[in-house]
């Protein structure tokens, strides 16, 4: 098995943006998955009733790639840093701004006033956590519950010029983010031999067996695809909990029954497969 290869999917999101009587600049959001899409533990084409995405606000130069990172803000430097978007069990997104507690329907930003600054870019990663103190300091980790495995995603503006920056100045503007799939997806396909048989899965171990390393979670850099202070263990697992139906995990011989699971990309070496073992 090799572990190298890494799988991308696309995710748009489109933000309008409209001039407020304060002069600030409301934003709107509207996320969905690009077909055809490869987000292995969730099926459709767009995120799941709960789910999270965190974007930062970040200075920018004119047109061209930004060197910097300087949390974009006035009055408070980090009220743009992490804010939570969350899809709420209706279907709408909502959004929380670092130090707040009280969620809004949209968030506001107005023309920076920084020397050298022209825009604002917004880059993004998903899911949201509240340890991420930039868009480079991402923390994450793989394996425990199957059922709770989400994909790591990032989505950054500082290779795209032409979703580079925006600058609001009271004109609806429509900006562009493109996630990508961070971690690498193993995919394994279960089937019984025998008609009228069937199986139910309780977990599944993944187990070093050489040189390639296997880690279980570390820090990412959504500007780079970088990762950083990965944790090198001997051994992953994942657990299959039923938490819905006594049909969780159950496989027969009428067709494949396929879980995905999420490892860190890891360079493969001459001897460096892994061990799989399941329980039934």
């Amino acid at each position: 098995m090799r572990t190298s290869l890494r799988l991308l999917s696309i995710i748009a999101l489109l933000a309008s943006c409209t001039k407020t009587p304060d002069g600030g600049v409301a934003f709107y959001i509207s996320p969905g998955i690009e077909e055809p899409y490869t987000r292995s533990v969730v099926e459709g084409s767009s995120f799941r009733l709960r789910d999270s995405y965190g974007l930062f606000g970040y200075y920018s130069e004119d047109s061209v790639p930004m060197t910097e990172f300087v949390p974009y803000g006035y009055g408070h430097t980090d009220k743009y840093n992490n804010i939570k978007a969350y899809r709420r069990q209706d279907g709408n997104w909502e959004y929380t701004l670092h130090g707040s507690l009280n969620p809004v329907k949209n968030f506001f930003m107005i023309e920076p006033s920084v020397s050298g600054k022209t825009g604002i870019a917004i880059c993004g990663y998903s899911p949201w956590t509240k340890e991420a103190r930039s868009i480079r300091e991402i923390p994450f980790s793989v394996g425990g519950v199957y059922s709770d495995i989400i994909d790591l995603m990032w989505a950054s503006q500082n290779t795209d010029s032409d979703n580079l920056h925006i600058i609001p100045k009271g004109t609806t503007e429509t900006i562009r983010l493109t996630f990508k799939h961070a971690l690498t997806n193993f995919r394994l396909g279960f089937k019984c031999d025998y008609e009228g048989t069937s199986m139910k899965i309780s977990s599944v171990k993944i187990r070093k067996a050489g040189e390639t390393e296997l880690y279980s979670g570390g820090v990412f850099d959504a500007v780079n695809a970088m990762y950083s202070s990965l944790t090198p263990v001997e051994e992953i697992v994942f657990d299959c909990k039923t938490n819905s139906s006594s049909n969780d995990y159950r496989f027969d011989s009428s067709g494949y029954y396929y879980l995905s699971l999420l490892l860190v990309p890891v360079e493969y070496l001459n001897d460096g497969d892994y061990i799989i073992e399941f329980t039934f």
